[in-house]
């Protein structure tokens, strides 16, 4: 998988045996803003079963706890057994349970190869 940064957070990588972790970090600036801005191109090699989660920065502003994104990654290992419907389902309500302190849009996408 061939991705640029604009912006926003790294996503979340689930590989079986190995758990979770950040994709390689190449960060660029806002898209939009810069007509001149250059993004650099990362490429990762992705196993069957590999699970990529992208989220907006509203994710990672979350609820008065600042631990929020640290429990949410805990629940994207744990859940990562499941289904990809299920466990998105699963997701988006701990998201909601914070939703009500969000001072920011918050994106979920789920991609499983």
């Amino acid at each position: 998988m061939t991705f640029a940064n604009a912006g926003h957070p790294f996503p979340l990588l689930f590989r079986k045996g190995v758990g979770v972790s950040p994709l390689p970090e190449e960060s660029g600036l806002n898209i939009g803003l810069f007509p001149e801005a250059a993004y650099a191109n990362r490429t990762v090699a992705l196993e069957p079963g590999d699970k990529i989660l992208f989220y907006t920065d509203g994710l990672s502003d979350l609820g008065e706890n600042e631990n929020f994104f640290n429990i949410f990654r805990n629940r994207f290992q744990e859940y990562s057994y499941m289904d990809s419907p299920k466990m998105l389902d699963r997701l988006t309500r701990l998201v909601l349970e914070q939703k009500g302190r969000a001072t920011d849009d918050i994106t979920l996408v789920l991609v499983e190869y």
